[in-house]
Order: C-alpha cells, then structure tokens, then sequence
C-alpha cells in the first residue's frame, strides 16, 4: 500500500494515499466526462431522425439564405459597433 508520512510538530500523520491520489482521480472523472460525450454525440449521429428541422429555420431555407443571414447579422454587429466608437469620442 502506498502511503505518506506527515509530521507535524509531535503529530505524525499517516495518510494512506499520496497526494498525487487526486490528482489521478481529476484526471480519472475527466475521462469519464469525456467519455460521456463521446457515447452522446454517437448516439446523436445513430439517430435515423434528424436533430435538425428546417421549418424551425426559415431564414436559411431559401437559396443563399444562409449567406444572406450571417452577412445580415454581420451588419446588426457593425452598426453596434460603429455605435460604441461613436459614443467614445
């Protein structure tokens, strides 16, 4: 058995694991965190159905609706932008 002697003052202290203990254990709950994403996302793509609906997207439904949309939202972002900068000065 691995273990660790602390002295403090006249105490001694035998603890029956090393520190480096939890740290193999964060590293053991990582891993079984990504582990549990991984069978998630699996699951997801064994899925016959598809997560994604169009009919709840309309604006990307149509040709180039997409591109229309980011270049729309990239011009909401611009205007708060230039917005601010005019503010500042």
């Amino acid at each position: 058995m691995n273990s660790e002697i602390l002295a403090v003052s006249d105490t001694v202290c035998v603890r029956p694991f090393p520190v480096q203990h939890d740290a193999i254990r964060g590293r053991l709950a990582d891993s079984a965190r990504q582990e549990e994403k991984r069978r998630h996302l699996l699951n997801i793509l064994k899925r016959t159905t598809s997560p994604w609906n169009p009919s709840d997207h309309p604006e990307l439904g149509a040709e180039d609706g997409a591109a229309r949309w980011v270049k729309k939202l990239r011009g909401e972002w611009e205007k708060r932008f230039q917005k601010q900068m005019r503010a500042k000065e």
